[in-house]
């Protein structure tokens, strides 16, 4: 079920002291309803597929978002299952990093 509003999350903490709250997830058990938004000023929710445009796009207004409140105290929370099995290293990203995709696992 959702975190009861009682438990008081670390976003909440943060915006008390004046910091700005931003969260970005989709898929799982993180939607809107989780109750886990509490305390986050912009909660952005993908629905469906986690796959490499659904979090690129996460990604990128995540960066608009990062980039517009640069002069601030901030806390931000990503999260995404696209991480998971097979664990494939994929480009752009596995290059920026030395990965050589020949020899990322099947």
């Amino acid at each position: 079920g959702p975190a009861p509003s009682s438990l008081t999350m670390l976003a909440r903490l943060l915006r008390q002291v004046g910091y700005t709250t931003v969260a970005m997830t989709g898929g799982g058990q993180l939607g809107p309803e989780s109750g886990l938004a509490q305390g986050i000023d912009r909660y952005g929710y993908w629905v469906g597929r986690n796959d490499y445009y659904a979090v690129t796009h996460a990604l990128h207004s995540l960066m608009g978002w990062l980039d517009e409140n640069a002069d601030r105290h901030f806390y931000s929370f990503f999260h995404t299952f696209e991480v998971r099995y097979p664990f494939r290293a994929r480009d752009p990203w596995a290059s920026q990093f030395g990965a050589d995709l020949e020899d990322s696992p099947d």
